[in-house]
């Protein structure tokens, strides 16, 4: 518990100071309605179950996330687990 405080306290600390992460986007080719944000460019940290893995763009810190992701959460997430994974609803018909 102590430790998700100091964390949550760490990232509101981070982006008060004008400190925020770039995140970087990938897409599942296993499984091409699964997308992953991660905090490095490689997405080494990615769960390997859903690899290959394939880079989608990047997010900058003056840029908001697709979806109205929020991107405190995002970046909690990357800190926590190394990466944040999310999927995209199949269109309607398909």
């Amino acid at each position: 518990m102590l430790f998700l405080l100091w964390l949550i306290s760490q990232s509101k600390t981070s982006v008060a100071k004008g400190i925020v992460m770039l995140i970087y986007m990938f897409t599942s080719e296993a499984s091409p309605n699964l997308h992953a944000f991660a905090g490095d460019p490689s997405g080494s940290k990615l769960p390997e179950t859903h690899a290959p893995w394939t880079a989608a763009g990047s997010i900058k810190s003056d840029q908001h996330p697709p979806h109205r992701f929020s991107r405190a959460k995002i970046e909690q997430a990357i800190k926590l687990s190394g990466f944040q994974l999310w999927r995209m609803k199949p269109a309607p018909g398909a």
